[in-house]
Parts: structure tokens; C-alpha cells; sequence
């Protein structure tokens, strides 16, 4: 399994736009060009094939996984991702300045902010953002 994102959608970018789908021999399907299976011609990319231990039913669910997770489901998910993590890295910006603030405010003897640092949800925000700075 690869977490490189970049890999990931250079690998979908380059593999047959969907939409994919399968049929009722397994084979799942999509793209411009047209083979040959069981005398009759469809986009076949790909067949699902059984095996000693795969029946019919899991080899079906195998096909309609791949399927599903299409390059243009792939490229989505990772678009998504990219969007999410930018948002962490905005929200996690603010909370670092929150308790900076706090701190400062702490040390010169405001009493809100004393409050607020000693606070359990403040330690449980230093905790989700990796900050042991006091």
C-alpha cells in the first residue's frame, strides 16, 4: 500500500476514465476501446477471476470494489483530502495562537486567561496539536 498522494494520483490520472462499472461475467468495464469476451464485444478493462477459495458471490463483491474505486473516485478522495488537511492546518494555526495569547495573558496576571489555561479543555487542545509549550 502506498501513502504517497502524488503517486496515488498519478496512477489515476493515467489509468481509463470511469465511469467503471461490471457486468454480469465480472468483467469490469469502461474506456473507448472494445474486447472481445464470450463473443461479444464490450470495453472490458479487467476481469475478476475465481479462484479454489473465492466463490462466485466474493469474486462479484472483488469486481465491484475495484469498480467503485475508479480513478475518478480516487482523484476525488485525495482532492478532499487535500481540502481537509488544509482546513487542520488553518484550525490548528488559530488554536497555537489562542494559547500563545492565553499564556502571555496568563503571565502578566489576567485572570480569564488564567482560567482559560488552566482550563482541562486547553490541555486536551495542546494535546491534539502536539504542543507541550507552558
Amino acid at each position: 500500500m502506498t501513502t504517497n498522494h502524488a503517486h496515488l494520483r498519478e496512477v489515476a490520472e493515467k489509468a481509463t476514465p470511469g465511469p467503471w462499472s461490471i457486468n454480469r461475467h465480472g468483467a469490469i468495464v469502461g474506456g473507448e476501446f472494445i474486447e472481445y469476451t464470450n463473443g461479444h464485444g464490450q470495453s472490458q478493462l479487467a476481469m475478476a477471476c475465481g479462484a479454489h477459495n473465492i466463490g462466485d458471490d466474493e469474486r462479484k463483491a472483488n469486481a465491484e470494489f475495484i469498480a467503485t474505486f475508479n480513478p475518478t473516485t480516487a482523484i476525488a478522495l485525495l482532492d478532499e483530502l487535500a481540502v481537509l488537511r488544509k482546513e487542520n492546518e488553518a484550525l490548528r494555526a488559530v488554536v497555537m495562537d489562542i494559547l500563545k495569547l492565553a499564556d502571555e495573558h496568563r503571565a502578566g496576571g489576567c485572570r480569564i486567561f488564567q482560567v482559560m489555561t488552566d482550563c482541562p479543555l486547553t490541555e486536551a487542545a495542546r494535546a491534539a496539536i502536539g504542543d507541550s509549550h507552558e
